[in-house]
């Protein structure tokens, strides 16, 4: 696993994540508010979770594609 490999895991996960915030997060949050329906007791309380480690994993995933598509 080369440096170019972790620059560009890490890159493509802060890239995921900050492209999901601003789509799903304030682009969309009024169209999924009024399309969304709201029942009592549905939801449970969420977990504690660290999110960030998915998000690079989801960069790892992207930049292997591209590694091995030989688009680098």
């Amino acid at each position: 696993m080369n440096s170019k490999f972790i620059i560009a895991s890490v890159a493509g996960g802060i890239a995921s994540f900050l492209l999901g915030w601003l789509i799903y997060g304030i682009l969309l949050m009024d169209f999924m508010k009024a399309n969304s329906m709201k029942y009592a007791n549905l939801m449970k309380e969420p977990p504690n979770m660290i999110h960030w480690p998915f998000q690079i994993s989801s960069g790892q995933h992207y930049s292997l594609t591209f590694f091995r598509s030989g688009q680098t």
